[in-house]
């Protein structure tokens, strides 16, 4: 009397998408981008996804895929294997109020082309833990994709001074994570710990060990009546790091929209070490919209 029997009749969604586009930027660099994505690759919720962008001055790609439970295994093992090429304006050479450009008055753009794997691991008590390795092969460059070994200063741009790096990393991380939802929590806390210890072979030959802790706290509040929703306070510290070589490219840099806002991104400064502390109370304003008053030092 106590049991039921529930006939539920599934129809599965569609659960890849394909897209494209053309743009330009005001360098007058004109680029079109296409990208796939699979989110049940196999059907066994596996992850697939690539993306390249061709321009008049680069390929850019970036393929990644994930296997949320490898082969069954009783210990909930995952991995995320993944290879790039990309390429940005650093926030340690363009961010901040003197601001590092190349000889020909261009801006330092950092190109990375690598390959990594990661292997995660749910533990007892809200623990995750993850190990990989990550190839990375950096270069500094003009605008034009020219490599550049130093600024308009004469600095050097890489550890090895020729202007391309070989940075090979062990990543090692761990999380605790006891919040009480992970997109908009009200409670509960979250801890990360991570460490990457580079090995010194290939050009630059860097040797360098990264150091970084973040903590999070989340304290329930209803203090304003604007809309119905959840209510919280959320503190952060974070502080981080680097033991042994910094090339110029792997700086802290502080200031932006996930920093210290109010500044541009990377405005603040940057260097070897940091420190961090956020404050802010989250509410809603409508049933579609939130707000936050925020305090960053």
């Amino acid at each position: 009397p106590r049991q039921v029997k529930v006939i539920v009749n599934v129809s599965e969604r569609n659960t890849g998408s394909v897209a494209a586009g053309l743009g330009f930027n005001f360098t007058g660099d004109l680029f079109g981008t296409v990208s796939f994505r699979q989110d049940n690759f196999g059907g066994n919720n596996q992850k697939f996804s690539a993306e390249a962008q061709l321009s008049t001055r680069d390929i850019l790609f970036d393929l990644s895929f994930t296997d949320p439970w490898i082969a069954g295994d009783p210990f909930r093992t995952s991995y995320t294997a993944n290879a790039f090429a990309r390429s940005a304006n650093n926030l340690n050479f363009d961010g901040g109020p003197n601001p590092i450009d190349l000889t020909n008055g261009d801006q330092v753009r950092i190109r990375r082309l690598g390959a990594g794997i990661t292997f995660s691991r749910p533990l007892d008590n809200g623990w995750t833990v993850a190990v990989g390795t990550l190839f990375q092969n950096v270069s500094a460059r003009d605008q034009g994709g020219r490599v550049n070994s130093v600024d308009a200063a004469g600095n050097p741009l890489t550890a090895s001074g020729s202007g391309v790096d070989d940075l090979w990393t062990f990543p090692i991380s761990a999380t605790l994570d006891r919040r009480n939802d992970a997109f908009n929590p009200t409670s509960g806390s979250i801890l990360r710990l991570n460490t990457e210890q580079s090995v010194p072979l290939g050009r630059g030959s860097i040797f360098m060990n990264r150091l970084r802790g973040s903590y999070s706290y989340y304290i329930p509040l209803s203090l304003l009546n604007f809309a119905e929703g959840p209510q919280a306070l959320a503190i952060n510290i974070q502080a981080g790091t680097i033991v042994g070589e910094v090339p110029p490219y792997e700086a802290f840099a502080l200031g932006g929209t996930n920093s210290i806002r109010g500044y541009d991104e990377g405005e603040v400064g940057s260097g070897r070490s940091y420190a961090q502390l956020t404050a802010e109370y989250r509410f809603p304003l409508f049933s579609f919209l939130g707000g936050a008053l925020f305090v960053d030092v």
